[in-house]
């Protein structure tokens, strides 16, 4: 059951990944390709104690890129910023820059990583000075790779080189052709009138447009019967007027290749497979070149990197004998949410994620989704990869072929790793850097547990007084229950209204929904700790039993939410909080012994640090 103190112990924890391990995985692309962290052992390079240098370090070099007027971290860019090669510390003859500070720091996860103000910052370039000290004494110290490290590292190689097959093959930094530029530029002098028909799957798709095109079939009525988009109020899947700065490539070469009334080939974006219909066109006075150039150059790199990926991933299922199960993947596309939406809060867009993974029976788990010449995937196969990856880092598979995409990622990927080697890209700089660190960082973590965890112990008197002295965050969080149920009229969400409000239960209303084929709604538990689009009406605005109707939607649905329950958090007893106690306790005694294992050690280096420099690092997520 979560409670506040629960959340204590994470961040002690999470602390500890940092210093000990989170910064190991960290590979600027400056020190990856240098090559592997030197292996001296402790004492043998420099003899004198750890220094921290202020008066006559040597004055810090300017940006070598000023971008004036430009805010970074809320601070104007006047050309104060260091280049990446500039030196913020360095242990023994081990440099680490700025280029490697600020890749260190956005590879580190981001519930882990301190915060980007000047105790963050220095506190950050300590952690990334005390795992070199560590990486080197655990090396030196003889620690070898158990045979669960072996497997670890087979699975990191196969993950790095298959990483490295798309860098390679996919994403490259080719020219791009100024005709091409200029050939797209002149599609931002005209805007269209369209209207669409959004899909839920290829096929379907493929078949209504051939009919569409033979005229064995209206697009008002193409639109009532298939159209998976909100509903317009002509009917017909309106789009109005657009304006090419807001397609992408794919959409715009389809859209304006176009002559009004003719219906375009399959496009595909985040939302499905779409076809669309000019109704008409006109010029329109386009934006000066050199706004758009760089979203031009931006969207034909991703054309063409989307090409490349295609082919890549055509030869290999090919070679493999890749097979899906459209029926099975139809099947099992409509039980995962949508990962994530957006919602407009006032002034305010917020990001929502859905974070929850579908549960099946095991009747549906043995269902195939894929099949190939070595074997095949199952709906319960699929489940543990997919839980497998970070809850806001995974893909949307809502819809079949988004989720049979995400199934072949998942086949192909020791598929990568083979072709990866069979182009010796295993050898590339910057795989044998990842993987030297991945290997450090498991010695870090034998010697870890033998210099540290194995030293703390707690007792349970220890246990009971830390729970006495911190009783009041061993409490859990309050949560409601609520009902939310769609109805498709104003006079439907009244009707449903009086029911509820009559007493008709809303699970039983929910159950003679889908009795009826259609799902009309859930019941939900929201705790006082979670984000939810209905948070505000829940918690503020409803009591139990209470009913109220949110709509129109964009869709012109109308949403009832009922409070159906309200728990109030409670205390928790010793009995229900030891294990909580326990680990705040051990993470707490061990960030001690932690830092005892590092005071003997570091004298043993020669360590200069500059953090009297930190604030004058851009700290930006160089993948963005």
């Amino acid at each position: 059951m979560p409670s506040r103190m629960s959340t204590t112990g994470r961040a002690f924890a999470g602390w500890l990944a940092v210093l000990v391990c989170v910064a190991l995985t960290a590979v600027s692309a400056g020190s990856a390709m240098s090559g592997a962290p030197a292996k001296s052992a402790p004492g043998k390079s420099a003899p004198a104690p750890a220094t921290t240098p202020t008066a006559g370090t040597p004055a810090p070099p300017t940006s070598e890129r000023p971008r004036y007027g430009r805010l970074i971290n809320g601070v104007p860019d006047t050309g104060q910023f260091l280049p990446d090669t500039t030196m913020l510390g360095r242990v023994n003859e081990h440099r680490i820059t700025v280029g490697d500070y600020v890749s260190s720091y956005f590879n580190a996860y981001a519930e882990d990583r301190p915060g980007p103000d000047s105790l963050g910052r220095v506190a950050f370039l300590n952690a990334m000075i005390n795992k070199e000290v560590l990486g080197r004494t655990a090396r030196a110290a003889g620690y070898q790779p158990t045979f669960e490290d072996r497997s670890v590292m087979r699975e990191y190689e196969e993950r790095l080189c298959s990483n490295i097959l798309y860098l390679r093959e996919v994403y490259d930094s080719s020219a791009i052709d100024p005709g091409d530029v200029e050939r797209v530029y002149q599609q931002f002098g005209y805007e269209l009138h369209v209207r669409h028909i959004l899909f839920a799957d290829q096929i379907t798709a493929e078949r209504v447009r051939l009919l569409l095109v033979r005229g064995q079939l209206s697009w008002r009525q193409a639109v009532a019967a298939y159209s998976q988009a909100p509903k317009d109020s002509s009917g017909d899947g309106d789009g109005g007027w657009i304006i090419r700065v807001g397609l992408t490539y794919d959409q715009a070469e389809v859209l304006y290749n176009l002559k009004p009334g003719e219906i375009s080939p399959i496009v595909y974006d985040a939302d499905g497979p779409e076809i669309y219909q000019v109704v008409e066109r006109r010029k329109v006075p386009p934006m000066s070149y050199g706004t758009v150039h760089s979203v031009i150059v931006d969207q034909l790199h991703t054309h063409r990197a989307s090409l490349k990926e295609q082919r890549l991933f055509d030869l290999m299922t090919k070679q493999i004998g890749f097979v899906l199960d459209t029926a099975n993947v139809a099947w099992a596309a409509k039980f995962f949410p949508v990962t994530r939406s957006n919602q407009q809060t006032g002034r305010e867009m917020e990001l929502n994620f859905n974070i929850g993974v579908p549960q099946f029976g095991a009747d549906d788990t043995s269902r195939v989704l894929a099949h190939w010449n070595a074997g095949k995937m199952t709906l319960g196969e699929f489940v543990i990869f997919y839980s497998e990856i970070s809850a806001l880092l995974r893909p949307p598979v809502n819809t079949p072929d988004l989720l049979g995409h995400q199934v072949a990622n998942f086949v192909l990927e020791p598929y990568r790793a083979q072709l990866a080697r069979a182009k010796g890209y295993d050898k590339d700089p910057r795989v044998l850097a990842q993987m030297d660190m991945r290997r450090e960082q498991l010695l870090v973590e034998h010697m870890y547990e033998d210099s540290v965890a194995s030293k703390v112990t707690v007792t349970q008197a220890e246990r009971r007084k830390y729970y006495d002295d911190h009783k009041s965050g061993f409490v859990t969080y309050a949560s409601r229950r609520f009902a939310t149920i769609l109805r498709s009229s104003q006079a439907g969400a009244d009707s449903l209204v009086r029911q509820l409000r009559a007493g008709v239960k809303a699970w039983t209303i929910l159950d003679a929904d889908s009795t009826a084929g259609y799902k009309s709604g859930a019941i939900h538990d929201l705790r006082e700790d979670e984000h939810s689009p209905f948070r505000r009406v829940v918690y503020e605005e409803l009591k139990p039993g209470e009913v109220t109707t949110v709509g129109p939607e964009k869709d012109g649905g109308f949403i009832v939410i009922q409070l159906v329950a309200v728990t109030p958090g409670h205390q928790l007893t010793f009995e229900e909080s030891q294990t909580m106690a326990d680990d705040n306790l051990r993470n707490m005694k061990s960030e001690a012994e932690l830092q005892r294992l590092l005071g003997r050690l570091k004298p043993k280096f020669h360590i200069e640090q500059r953090p009297q420099w930190v604030m004058r690092v851009r700290l930006l997520d160089p993948t963005l």
